[in-house]
């Protein structure tokens, strides 16, 4: 801002240029007349005069560098095989897919045998997979047949809370993620869920987001520790595929002396809650992990919660609603949880870049964020952020 006050008109960026920042160097909050193209990527406002960055990529032959793709296109429609012993939910699936663009059912198999001899003669994107089934069970197919080169699976299942550490085995045998089986009285709201965990899937097994490495780069930009952190909290949506970016965002996070009250909601985990709460515990022993119980909220600082998100979220925001917040939203979010983000007026939202990277899907949240960009960066954001308010 200070050199757009001094410079002449002919100094400022070009109609059609794009300007390029840090990622810890955010214009969003600047009210300038700007536009946002990407994670620290701006133009002027007037989206008319401003290059098209598919254009852009036309004046690349001239510079001798291997190009490299803007987005990561999934295939439209992802194939879908659906496996399952109830002709029930093997309907509301397709039922779920077929009103919903870019999904495709194109088999289904009643067991795991059955989903065996499928993938011998047809390719498939991913696969949605029930653990309790005759014959063949879900666990025993993931044992057998999961490697690599396999599509992504997700897990639709009606395990009882009780009996969530079937489907936490399921995930750590190669599953991406899990999802209760949707019902007739939900399956609307599931349906986005399931569309959106499988969308995850998918872009994880292309981008290869599980096996990043990470750095310690953020370090550099530590700031000063929050004052009286009670008077502030953390607030984070994820799926549990994500878990690599919530264990090191967390990480991060703890090498402050103090830090505020972290909430970890998990989108469609609320039957696999206890489970996941137990790994996160024995992966993060130096951390203080406490479950969100119903109609307790203590918000201590050094503490990390962690729950359902359709359950708590709205509830964490209320009680919280004296302090100052920041939100994390990692990978790709469903429709009812940007909806339910915007409800809350939640503040500070920071967008994961992996919701830029998929062409021709916007997300609804890109507009309402503070700012975006790769969640390496995010600890110090989020605190960014509150220390500046």
């Amino acid at each position: 801002q200070r050199v757009a006050d001094q410079t002449q008109p002919a100094d400022h960026l070009q109609p059609k240029g794009l300007f390029f920042t840090g990622v810890s160097e955010s214009l969003t909050t600047l009210n300038l007349a700007i536009d946002v193209h990407g994670p620290s990527v701006y133009s002027h406002k007037d989206s008319s005069h401003s290059e098209n960055i598919e254009d852009v990529k036309q004046d690349e032959k001239a510079i001798k560098v291997k190009p490299q793709a803007s987005y990561v296109e999934l295939p439209n429609p992802l194939k879908i095989l659906c496996v399952d012993d109830s002709k029930i939910i093997l309907s509301l699936m397709k039922k779920i897919f077929a009103a919903t663009d870019g999904y495709e059912v194109v088999g289904t198999a009643e067991n795991g045998q059955e989903a065996e001899e499928f993938l011998k003669n047809n390719d498939v994107d991913i696969m949605t997979l029930d653990i309790h089934m005759p014959v063949m069970d879900g666990l025993s197919y993931l044992k057998k047949n999961y490697n690599e080169n396999h599509p992504p699976v997700v897990i639709v299942s009606s395990v009882s809370r009780e009996d969530a550490f079937k489907a936490m085995e399921g995930l750590r045998l190669g599953a991406s993620d899990y999802i209760e089986k949707p019902s007739l009285e939900d399956f609307m709201i599931k349906g986005d869920e399931l569309c959106t965990k499988l969308r995850v899937a998918a872009l994880d097994k292309l981008t290869g987001h599980s096996d990043v490495v990470f750095t310690d780069i953020d370090r550099e930009f530590q700031a000063k520790e929050l004052e009286n952190p009670q008077d502030y909290f953390y607030g984070m949506y994820a799926h549990w595929t994500d878990k690599k970016k919530i264990y090191h965002i967390l990480k991060e996070q703890n090498n402050d002396t103090t830090w505020p009250a972290t909430y970890v909601m998990l989108e469609g985990a609320y039957n696999i809650l206890d489970a996941v709460i137990e790994e996160m515990k024995s992966d993060l022993p130096l951390l203080h992990i406490e479950k969100l119980e119903v109609g307790k909220i203590d918000n201590k600082p050094n503490t990390i919660y962690v729950g359902d998100f359709k359950s708590n979220f709205e509830r964490v925001y209320s009680f919280n609603q004296d302090k100052k917040s920041s939100l994390i939203v990692l990978g790709h979010h469903s429709d009812y949880a940007c909806e339910v983000i915007q409800k809350v007026s939640a503040k500070n939202v920071l967008l994961d870049d992996v919701n830029f990277g998929q062409k021709d899907v916007h997300s609804k949240l890109q507009d309402y964020a503070v700012d975006s960009g790769p969640f390496t960066s995010f600890a110090y954001q989020a605190k960014y952020f509150l220390l500046k308010d």
